[in-house]
C-alpha cells in the first residue's frame, strides 16, 4: 500500500512540476503584453518623467534654447516660434532635482502666450490656442500621408507643394504657377535617412510629427514674423528662421525647416555638447 500510495505522489509531484512549467511560460509569453499597457522604456513620457539632479541652459535666443533642450534630452520636438524682440533674449536658468518636463515647461514659460503639448510621441510647442486655430496652417488635413522608403527632406518638400495648393490656390483661368522649394529641399541633409509610415486623415502638424520621430531629423520649426499678415485663403504667413523678419514670397507659403539633435537652427553649428 505504502509502495502505492509514493508511487501515486511521485506522478502527482511530476505533473505539478508540469503544471509550474507551463504556467512560467505563459507568463513569460505574456510579460510584454502587460508592459505594452505602461511607458515603454525610452518612450516620450519615460524621458519627461526623468529627474535631472542638476541642469543648466544658456542660449541665446527662445528657439535656441528649446532645440538644445531637444537634443540633451533626446526629445522630437516641433516648434512653432513667433519671432519677437523678447523671444530673441538670451536664456540662460538652472534646475536642481527637477524632471525634464518641468525643465521644459520652465523654459517655454519664459514667453508669454506659450505652451507644450506631447501628441504622436513628439513634444509640440506653440503660440497658446494654434493647436485648433484655423488660421494655422498645420491644422490643415491633407488626408492620407504615406512615405515608403522616402528620405524625410523630399517627402517634406512633397508635404509642402500639397500644402501649398491649399493656401495658394491657383485662379481658375491660369495655370497653376511653379511652386517654391524649402532652402536645402534640392538636397538631404545630414542625418536624413529613409523612413516609412502611413498616417490617415492626417493635419500637417501630424505628418510633421511623424517624419521626425522616425528619422534622425528630430526637430522641425515654423518661424512667424512679428507683424502677423494672412494669405488671401486666411492663413497665417510665415518667415524664414533667418534674415528680415518679413512673411516670405507666397510661393513659399508655408515653409518649415528639419533639424538633427545638435544642430543650432540659427547659426547652423553643432554642438557635440547638447
Amino acid at each position: 500500500m505504502w509502495s502505492l500510495f509514493l508511487s501515486r505522489c511521485g506522478g502527482l509531484g511530476l505533473m505539478y512540476r508540469r503544471l509550474l512549467a507551463i504556467l512560467g511560460m505563459l507568463l513569460a509569453f505574456a510579460a510584454p503584453a502587460f508592459a505594452a499597457n505602461g511607458p515603454a522604456a525610452g518612450s516620450i513620457e519615460t524621458k519627461l518623467a526623468e529627474v535631472v539632479q542638476g541642469y543648466r541652459l544658456s542660449a541665446d535666443s527662445f528657439v535656441q534654447g528649446l532645440a538644445e533642450l531637444a537634443a540633451r534630452f533626446e526629445l522630437p520636438m516641433g516648434i512653432e516660434w513667433v519671432r519677437t524682440p523678447t523671444s530673441l533674449n538670451r536664456i540662460d536658468l538652472s534646475w536642481q532635482h527637477a524632471t525634464v518636463r518641468q525643465i521644459l515647461d520652465a523654459a517655454v514659460e519664459t514667453q508669454r502666450g506659450y505652451e507644450v503639448r506631447v501628441r504622436n510621441s513628439v513634444v509640440n510647442v506653440s503660440p497658446k490656442g494654434w493647436f485648433n486655430d484655423p488660421r494655422d496652417v498645420l491644422n490643415i488635413r491633407v488626408g492620407q500621408f504615406a512615405v515608403h522608403q522616402e528620405y524625410v527632406t523630399f517627402a517634406s518638400k512633397r508635404l509642402a507643394d500639397q500644402v501649398r495648393r491649399i493656401v495658394n490656390p491657383p485662379e481658375p483661368s491660369r495655370p497653376e504657377p511653379a511652386r517654391g522649394g524649402s532652402i536645402g529641399s534640392r538636397m538631404t541633409r545630414p542625418g536624413d535617412e529613409p523612413v516609412s509610415f502611413r498616417v490617415e486623415d492626417a493635419t500637417v502638424r501630424d505628418a510633421l510629427d511623424h517624419l521626425c520621430r522616425d528619422d534622425g531629423l528630430k526637430v522641425w520649426i515654423l518661424a512667424y514674423p512679428q507683424q502677423s499678415t494672412q494669405t488671401p485663403s486666411g492663413f497665417r504667413r510665415v518667415t524664414s528662421l533667418l534674415g528680415e523678419n518679413a512673411p516670405l514670397p507666397s510661393q513659399y507659403q508655408p515653409s518649415w525647416e528639419f533639424f538633427p539633435w545638435g544642430e543650432d537652427p540659427i547659426t547652423g553649428k553643432y554642438h557635440e555638447d547638447w
